[in-house]
């Protein structure tokens, strides 16, 4: 599947439009997530087994929109990702990779990554992840499909070291559908 980007650039004070509705493309892009950082527009994106990202900054929307970077090569094979903010200049990413586990980034809002975390936890399907600032804690949900039943887990991590918190992989099990 191929998606597209639509933007337009505007004077939020008078409303004026300063650039009409224009669509970039991008090839092959699948799942994007949005989200504003440190007065950057970043937009995260799957295109083939590559995880990319175009940082749109609003004062250069022209010069910035559609150069995208990428935040992890090759190694999106596995399955999806998730995005959430973290400080007020880095963002947190989850995704699973080839061998169903779950990888861990914090990326800046160039869209560089900062520290990397490969968990040794199965993980396929589905992932989510969200940061909880009282805590200091990272929230990782998971589906691990392993064994007899699919069971969605929820890990806490250490936010400032990327380590396992004391209550990791608290599991839940799905009832059968039938």
């Amino acid at each position: 599947k191929n998606a597209c980007v639509r933007y337009a650039v505007y004077d939020k004070a008078t409303g004026a439009i300063q650039k009409p509705t224009t669509t970039v493309f991008v090839v092959a892009a699948t799942r994007p997530r949005c989200l504003a950082l440190n007065n950057k527009l970043l937009v995260f994106y799957q295109s083939g087994s590559d995880l990319s990202c175009d940082v749109i900054d609003p004062l250069d929307v022209y010069g910035t929109i559609g150069s995208p970077v990428i935040v992890a090569s090759n190694e999106l094979s596995g399955g999806p990702y998730d995005v959430t903010p973290y400080t007020s200049t880095i963002c947190l990413v989850a995704y699973v990779i080839s061998t169903n586990t779950a990888t861990v980034l914090k990326v800046d809002s160039a869209a560089a990554v900062t520290e990397t975390f490969a968990t040794a936890r199965t993980c396929d399907v589905a992932i989510a992840i969200d940061y909880r600032a009282v805590t200091d804690r990272i929230g990782l949900v998971r589906l691990d499909s392993t064994g007899a039943n699919d069971l969605i887990k929820f890990d806490w991590i250490k936010a400032a070291t990327l380590g396992d918190d004391t209550n990791v992989a608290i599991a839940v099990v799905m009832p059968a559908i039938v």
